[in-house]
C-alpha cells in the first residue's frame, strides 16, 4: 500500500496523520467526484462525446483531473504553486502509494531528495489548508 515511517518522534506522529488525513481527504473526494457525475448522467441527455464513455467506475488516474476536481481553493493553489517534479512525487506517493526509493531511481534523485520534495509539499498544504494535523 504506502510506506510510514517508524512513527518514533514529534514530526514523525504529525507526518504519520497528516498522511492518514490526505488521503482519505483524497479517497471522499473521488467519491464525491464519481457520485456526481453518475447522478448528472442519470438526469440529463448526454451530447458530449466525452461523456459518452460506457465504462463503468470510471476513475481519476490522472493527478491533472484531480486537480480539476478539487473545490478547495486554498489546496488547489498550493498545489499550483508547487514545481511540477514536486508535485507528481506528491501525487504518486499518495495516489499510486509508491516508495521514495523508486521515485528516487525514477527521477535520478536521492533518497533524502525525493523524501524532502515530497515532506515540503506536506507542509506547504497544511500551511495552506490551514488545518493543524495531531
Amino acid at each position: 500500500m504506502y510506506y510510514r515511517n517508524d512513527g518514533k518522534g514529534e514530526s514523525n506522529i504529525t507526518q504519520n496523520g497528516f498522511t492518514a488525513y490526505l488521503l482519505s481527504a483524497v479517497a471522499r473526494r473521488k467519491a464525491d467526484y464519481l457520485h456526481a457525475k453518475q447522478r448528472r448522467q442519470a438526469r440529463e441527455v448526454l451530447t458530449d462525446p466525452d461523456d459518452l464513455s460506457t465504462e463503468e467506475s470510471p476513475g481519476i488516474s490522472d493527478p491533472t483531473d484531480l486537480l480539476c476536481c478539487i473545490e478547495n481553493a486554498a489546496l488547489d493553489e498550493a498545489l499550483n504553486r508547487i514545481s511540477e517534479r514536486d508535485r507528481y512525487i506528491f501525487f504518486s506517493r499518495v495516489l499510486h502509494g509508491r516508495s521514495f526509493h523508486e521515485l528516487a531511481l525514477e527521477l535520478d534523485l536521492g533518497y533524502q531528495g525525493v523524501a524532502a520534495a515530497y515532506h515540503r509539499v506536506c507542509k506547504k498544504v497544511k500551511e495552506a489548508t490551514g488545518r493543524d494535523v495531531k
